[in-house]
């Protein structure tokens, strides 16, 4: 019988390779035991984040580049609304278009001067009073008479207009802007030419006393400057360039009491620079 010599198994032998798998399986199954157990529990992870709560990109993707002398600081300080008095100054244009006597009744253009104390009695209301002057330059005026000659009735110069008022104000707080509702009474003082004829400044009043618009016939039965009383409303806007200083504009119609429904009657624009106290 013939004897047979154990010598080195064939690693190519099935049962060589079936143990080389078991033993890389081996420590794949360790390995990905020891990664499980050293992860967090899932009840403890970091739920997902919304990208809209990411900070934003850094300049010059998209972003604006950082000022770092920029300062983004309140116009007033604190101490703004404590302010409770303001006093205004400012250049006008006006406008008349009332009937003079002897004169068309045209509008008739000028400008002035106008200055005005606003004091604050319980936030938004408050009390204004205001005074103006203005002159408006006016030309001779002429008609033609029966005999078609010309015949002068007025005389140039110029018509002058002073006002004073009260009115009640309201002011809404709009943050820098200021715009402010008002409207009250007064009187205007309106001084024309040198009379041509009667009834003018300085002439002779006419029948049952009629002088013309803003004069009053007086004792001596002549022509003099008399108060019309006026109603009067305006709208505003101040924009505040700090805690003491705005600048501004204003529209004001005036309405003369014995004409009320004649319009227009007495216009003023103006530009505003105020102080507060």
């Amino acid at each position: 019988m013939s004897r047979v010599i154990a010598g080195a198994r064939d690693p190519r032998l099935p049962s060589t390779r079936t143990r080389g798998r078991s033993w890389r399986g081996s420590i794949g199954t360790a390995a990905a035991l020891a990664l499980t157990l050293a992860a967090p529990p899932f009840a403890t992870a970091a739920p997902p984040r919304d990208p809209n709560d990411l900070p934003p990109l850094p300049a010059p993707d998209g972003q604006p580049i950082e000022d770092v002398h920029r300062r983004d600081v309140d116009h007033t300080s604190a101490r703004s609304r404590r302010h409770r008095v303001l006093l205004t100054a400012a250049p006008v244009y006006a406008s008349f278009r009332v009937p003079f006597l002897g004169r068309p009744q045209v509008p008739v253009r000028g400008g002035g001067f106008a200055a005005a104390a606003h004091l604050v009695v319980w936030r938004p209301l408050g009390v204004r009073a205001t005074v103006s002057h203005t002159v408006h330059p006016v030309a001779d005026a002429f008609v033609r008479d029966d005999d078609d000659d010309l015949v002068q009735t007025a005389g140039a110069g110029l018509i002058q207009a002073t006002h004073a008022g009260l009115s009640a104000t309201y002011t809404m707080d709009i943050g820098r802007v200021r715009p402010t509702l008002d409207a009250g009474v007064g009187g205007i003082w309106m001084r024309s030419p040198t009379a041509i004829q009667d009834g003018q400044l300085g002439g002779t009043c006419r029948s049952e006393g009629v002088c013309d618009t803003g004069l009053a016939c007086g004792a001596d039965n002549m022509c003099h400057v008399g108060v019309t009383p006026q109603i009067h409303g305006g709208f505003s806007v101040d924009v505040l360039l700090g805690d003491r200083f705005a600048v501004g504009g204003e529209l004001r119609y005036f309405a003369l009491l014995a004409a009320p429904t004649s319009y227009p009657v007495y216009l003023l624009a103006a530009l505003r620079a105020s102080v507060r106290f």
